[in-house]
């Protein structure tokens, strides 16, 4: 776990300067994707969650 996570926390910058937007290698992708993943989730947890508790406090 320790060396997957050196790998994923070591240098972002591999020698591309063109477009920082732009993941430039894999592992850039891959951090890309799992952030975008978490984010997802968690919106769509506090829009369940609101939803839960509409039904609760109506009833339906």
């Amino acid at each position: 776990m320790k060396k997957f996570w050196n790998w994923l926390t070591s240098d972002f910058d591999n020698g591309y300067d063109n477009d920082p937007m732009w993941p430039t290698s894999f592992k850039d992708f891959l951090i890309l994707v799992a952030g975008g993943l978490i984010t997802i989730s968690f919106f769509y947890g506090i829009y369940a969650a609101l939803f839960l508790l509409e039904c609760f406090i109506y009833g339906a």
